[in-house]
């Protein structure tokens, strides 16, 4: 969903870089303006694309300028991004972000509280040639990467503001870093001035990681012709990015099989070939890329925590040539959280405020229009014929048991392995809840044990009237041989959507599986309000009037007149108006959750057990509510993600029928092992549909990192 209204950008600095940025900008039609100290210089360029020539207060104040690209010296950088956040622009940095961590990291928490678009001018991570040796060391070609050199030689001007590594080196920090994913421990450099005095115009720099790799930076303004490569060795190959040769050469793969004897690496050389990369202008994708994650609201590869983490490197560097010892780099304070609602929010803002706006200006906060407007979406969404909002998805289970009838006695067969919510309303109703083991590939119950939960019912003396199957991490269960069991059995069957909603069978979404089907709209389900929410799916017009009447106290004809038990469980209108408009932009997000899921599997495939997707031939559209690893040293693996800033949660960490509250209940005769194998494996990684590839390789690298480190 696109951004209305143009993406109009006013370039600053008009210099040697400067005109090609104007350029690049006019080519996409987003150049609004120019400016730049040399007013003649601006005049002129801004005469050469027929827009007008400001100066920057000018800028600032114009609201039809969206954004603004800052190409002048480094040392305005700083002063000019906090200006440019403030007037509320969308902000395109020359390399480097700023000239300290400190002015660095005051722009990072700028830009965090800010809705704009940020992105660092970090031209090499958009080379087509770079981008085919990240995506082939990402696959594996390389196996294990050992060693990264990168070089950057040429006349240059001396600069008086910044020295040859700030100059030059940024760019190879921000591929390197690219490459790892991670900070480095520490780093060594030496600088020299063999052209004037105080200013180092050759700097060579020794980066260290956490995982024996290591990378070398070079960069020099005393070299008589232009040199600029990228090597970097892994056990299986080589990969060398040579920018100065042709488009047909730029990409180099070397199959040099690194082996070790008595701990010295030796090279076993095979064959090389030149890898064809499409020729596009670096500076062009650059912009692109910029101009679109303004209008899609995504996070450009290089952003303000990436630029960041440049700044951390070049100030250790600067560090280490004072000093002449290895500096650590100051820990970048990445923070990858689970699900990110501010993209989504960024997107659709200008809707969401006038819809709540609408809301507040009716001041109708209870049963207000937007509930009646959004259950009727959510039945046309469905398929089914009636949609009952209430307060929560776990009030959405209660409500339903409450409709159906269920009473002390009675039992209710439920997996083993999901979250409380489920079972805890049987509880509350006193009925009891008999716990089935789940399915070892698609995690939801097991149809097969479906009989034994009955047995083990009968057995504690219950009469089993139903089964709640809930369709975990987003995947719908078997509902063909369910129903087919629970009609068999006489038992009836509610569906526990709660992180499933937009998946389907055959063409039926979620809501019309199950006679009736609960959902969630906490904020972090596929479908999420900014608040707590529920809903109920059914065709069953009695059930729908039980429903209606239940959550409004038992309501009869009016307000006061009672004719049934029931409870107050209402959603608020303004949540309902925040849902209407995410509504209208889930089915693309649901695209993208296929997506987001399909890289990981890429990305992780051989490295942890990754979800199984539905085979082709089921016909299942799976939702992807998380994205949910295996493997057996959990708990090790989540500390390790969290000292990286990565946030990760075990979905879940206990199967129900060991938890304090539930076990005295039954369990099928034989247990819940996969359930309790589950439990002791699972573990969810940031998971959204607006999910950058960049950022994904970063979750994956780290899990990679602890795998390969605890094989080591």
């Amino acid at each position: 969903m696109a951004i209305e209204k143009p993406i109009n950008t006013a370039v600053v600095g008009c210099g040697q870089w400067g005109v090609k940025v104007v350029s690049a900008f006019a080519r996409m039609n987003a150049l609004a303006a120019v400016s730049d100290a040399d007013v003649e210089q601006a005049n002129k360029i801004a005469q050469d694309h027929h827009v007008p020539a400001m100066d920057w207060p000018s800028i600032l104040e114009d609201h039809s300028i969206t954004a603004v690209a800052i190409v002048t010296p480094a040392k305005d950088h700083a002063n000019m991004i906090e200006q440019a956040i403030r007037a509320g622009k969308h902000v395109y940095v020359e390399k480097p972000l700023a000239l300290s961590s400190s002015d660095a990291e005051a722009v990072a928490a700028l830009v965090s509280r800010s809705a704009s678009t940020f992105m660092v001018g970090h031209i090499l991570q958009y080379h087509p040639a770079f981008l085919a040796l990240k995506s082939r060391v990402q696959q594996g070609q390389l196996g294990r990467v050992r060693f990264i050199r990168s070089a950057r030689f040429g006349p240059g001007r001396i600069r008086q503001d910044e020295d040859a590594l700030w100059c030059l080196a940024p760019h190879d920090i921000s591929m390197i870093l690219g490459l790892t994913g991670q900070q480095p421990e520490s780093v060594r450099a030496h600088g020299s001035s063999f052209l004037r005095a105080g200013i180092a115009d050759t700097v060579n720099c020794r980066l260290t990681f956490a995982d024996n790799l290591e990378a070398e930076i070079a960069v020099s303004w005393a070299h008589p012709y232009k040199h600029r490569s990228l090597v970097v060795t892994g056990d299986k190959g080589t990969l060398v990015f040579d920018d100065d040769q042709p488009w047909a050469s730029k990409l180099r793969y070397f199959e040099n099989t690194l082996t070790w004897k008595k701990g010295c690496p030796t090279f076993n050389q095979g064959c090389s070939e030149a890898i064809s990369v499409e020729e596009r202008e670096p500076l062009m994708e650059q912009i692109k890329h910029f101009v679109e994650c303004v209008r899609t609201a995504r996070r450009p590869i290089t952003d303000v925590r990436e630029g960041l983490s440049v700044i951390n490197v070049l100030e250790a560097a600067t560090n280490a040539m004072r000093d002449q010892t290895g500096m650590p780099t100051k820990s970048l304070a990445q923070k990858i959280p689970m699900v990110d609602l501010k993209v989504q929010q960024r997107l659709i803002k200008a809707k969401l405020d006038e819809r709540i706006a609408n809301v507040l200006h009716e001041g109708q906060y209870v049963w207000g229009r937007e509930i009646k407007e959004l259950e009727q979406k959510l039945a046309s969404y469905t398929g089914c014929e009636h949609v009952i909002t209430c307060s929560s998805g776990t009030d959405a289970l209660l409500l339903a048991l409450l409709a159906i009838g269920l009473l002390p006695g009675d039992a209710v067969l439920v997996p083993a392995f999901t979250f409380v919510a489920t079972a805890e309303p049987i509880v509350l109703l006193g009925a009891t809840p008999i716990f089935v083991d789940i399915d070892p590939v698609s995690l939801c119950i097991n149809p097969d044990l479906i009989a034994k939960g009955v047995e083990a019912a009968r057995k504690a003396g219950c009469r089993p009237v139903g089964m709640i199957t809930v369709d975990l991490f987003g995947r719908p269960a078997d509902y063909t041989r369910l129903h087919s069991i629970s009609s068999d059995l006489g038992l009836w069957l509610i569906a526990d959507g709660a992180q499933s909603f937009g998946a389907s069978v055959a063409g039926k979404r979620v809501g019309s599986l199950a006679c009736m089907t609960t959902t969630s709209f906490f904020p972090a389900k596929p479908l999420g309000g900014y608040g707590d929410g529920g809903a109920i799916f059914t065709s069953d017009a009695e059930l729908a009037a039980k429903l209606r009447s239940i959550h409004q106290h038992g309501q009869g004809d009016h307000r006061y007149h009672c004719v049934r038990l029931g409870m107050n469980s209402r959603l608020d209108t303004i949540q309902a108006a925040i849902l209407l408009e995410k509504l209208e932009v889930f089915p693309k997000e649901l695209e993208n959750r296929q997506i987001v899921a399909a890289r990981y599997a890429s990305f992780l495939k051989g490295i942890v057990r990754t979800p199984h997707p539905p085979p082709p031939e089921t016909n299942v559209c799976h939702a992807w509510a998380t994205y949910t690893i295996r493997l057996k040293n959990r708990a090790a693996l989540q500390e390790h993600l969290k000292s990286v800033g990565i946030d990760s949660i075990p979905h879940y960490p206990d199967p129900l029928h060991k938890l304090a509250p539930y076990e005295k209940y039954p369990t099928i005769e034989g247990g819940c092992p996969v359930a309790e194998e589950a439990t002791s494996e699972v573990l969810s990684i940031p998971f959204h549909p607006y999910l950058d590839e960049n950022t994904q390789w970063l979750v994956s690298h780290a899990v990679r990192q602890f795998v390969a480190s605890q094989t080591c």
